[in-house]
């Protein structure tokens, strides 16, 4: 029996940003629902329902503009733009429809890892195999097909590195996997948890699967894998993916700052809602009456509008007072607006002081946030990909790739007008000018110079009267 297998070496803190931009790219239910973790309480020491009531009012009338979430969806959409590049040996091509054994395939499987790392900055990614007795040959693996597992970085728990004649590798990893059972007889669904461990023992991979009982956790199930030959792995085969580097620390979360700016950027707009139904409604306010007078005319009912009156004694006035609006919050808002419009933008960007032009040139963008990371889940699919094959005993090339050459922007007439003058004044090379087109696949992409020149040779047909 195993009382620690559930320990967590991911520092809270890190757990509370990767919730934090979860739920800011969730959008506002996920938001409002958090409460006071991201909209301060008011008056945080009255404990009234009255003050409760107020603060719900505060919390409803915030709105929350979901920048987050739609940069999320703007750069897979810009990743996967143009289709991946994938090459798989036979006996792998199962991979293309069901990669994980669910049916998902596998550039779902890459755009799901794509969209934790480009937010959370970490992903994990484990080939396993369906068990079979003793050794998974060829004939035992009839009809099996090893998987790609994705995790989410708050399931990889826990994990240790060894060095070995100066390789550093994996020694252990710790998965927190939740299943939902449908209970025999019933309608109903149980949420159950349980920890898988990768654990390298005396140079060989053994899995073990651990279960929570009365007694604490205990060791339901064990086994040690084996490739398509039945020789037993030296190394497990699960990769971390990251926003930097696929190595096992904890990479930054390209989207934590936009995600801090963009619940502060909800903040100002509760404070502005707030503002405006304190402020916004005009008060009437009557001088100069008695307090008879008042009972006997008005008879503690005031009518005003194009439907009622307002009767006055001599001397008497009546007005409609109205505080001044503040535009504080306004004014924060819109700077955060423009803020994270910049925020969004570096993620393509190679730096701060590069023009639209130059993001767009196929070299700089290699090394932009995004790119950088299209470049690290495309190794570790390859790697998976790698895996596999040793799983099923195939041989031959299995390679993945996202394309990194990315497209930002669309050519307009005035920029082909403006390029067709710098080719003719000798600025530009003609076969640059066609790089770029292909790379708007303004020209088919596929088409050669000599296959365009010789085209444009071809003397035109002449057309009918």
């Amino acid at each position: 029996m195993t009382q620690d297998v559930d320990y967590c070496r991911i520092h809270g803190d890190k757990l509370r940003q990767w919730q934090m931009i979860d739920d800011a790219c969730e959008g506002e239910q996920a938001i409002k629902k958090a409460g006071a973790r991201y909209l301060p309480t008011l008056n945080p020491q009255d404990i009234s329902e009255e003050n409760e009531a107020r603060n719900r009012q505060y919390r409803e009338r915030a709105s929350y503009y979901n920048a987050t979430g739609r940069t999320k969806s703007g750069l897979m959409g810009v990743a996967f733009s143009k289709d991946p590049s994938v090459e798989l040996p036979a006996g792998l091509e199962y991979l293309i429809d069901n990669a994980d054994g669910q049916g998902i395939g596998l550039e779902q499987v890459a755009q799901k890892t794509l969209s934790h790392v480009s937010t959370l900055g970490r992903a994990g990614l484990l080939v396993d195999y369906p068990l079979t007795s003793g050794s998974m040959s060829k004939a035992e693996s009839a009809g099996k097909g090893a998987t790609i597992l994705r995790y989410h970085p708050r399931q990889v728990i826990n994990w240790d590195t060894e060095t070995v004649g100066g390789i550093t590798r994996l020694s252990l990893v710790v998965l927190m996997e939740q299943s939902t059972v449908r209970n025999i007889g019933d309608f109903k669904h149980t949420d159950s948890i349980r920890y898988r461990v990768l654990e390298l023992i005396d140079g060989v991979y053994q899995v073990r699967i651990f279960e929570q009982t009365d007694r604490g956790f205990e060791e339901v199930a064990g086994y040690l894998p084996t490739d398509a030959s039945g020789k037993y792995w030296n190394e497990i085969p699960f990769t971390f993916v990251g926003a930097e580097n696929n190595d096992a620390d904890i990479d930054q979360a390209p989207l934590a700052d936009l995600s801090y700016l963009n619940i502060a950027h909800y903040r100002n707009s509760a404070d502005l809602e707030e503002s405006s139904f304190i402020a916004g409604q005009p008060t009437l306010v009557v001088s100069g009456l008695t307090q008879q007078w008042y009972e006997q005319n008005l008879q503690g009912r005031v009518y005003i509008g194009a439907r009622g009156g307002l009767p006055l004694p001599q001397n008497a006035d009546a007005k409609l007072l109205q505080a001044a609006a503040n535009s504080l919050p306004l004014e924060l808002m819109k700077h955060k607006e423009e803020q994270m419009v910049k925020i969004g933008a570096r993620l393509l960007m190679p730096g701060q002081n590069i023009t639209a032009t130059a993001t767009n040139s196929s070299d700089k963008s290699a090394y932009s946030v995004l790119a950088l990371c299209c470049a690290n889940v495309s190794g570790a699919i390859t790697k998976c990909l790698q895996w596999c094959a040793l799983y099923m005993g195939v041989t031959g090339e299995a390679r993945y790739e996202i394309s990194r050459d990315f497209v930002t922007a669309q050519l307009t007439s005035q920029d082909l007008l403006a390029l067709v003058q710098l080719w003719q004044s000798g600025t530009v090379a003609k076969s640059d000018i066609r790089a770029l087109l292909r790379k708007h696949e303004i020209v088919d992409p596929e088409r050669t110079d000599e296959e365009i020149d010789a085209e444009l040779e071809v003397e035109p047909v002449p057309l009918s009267a």
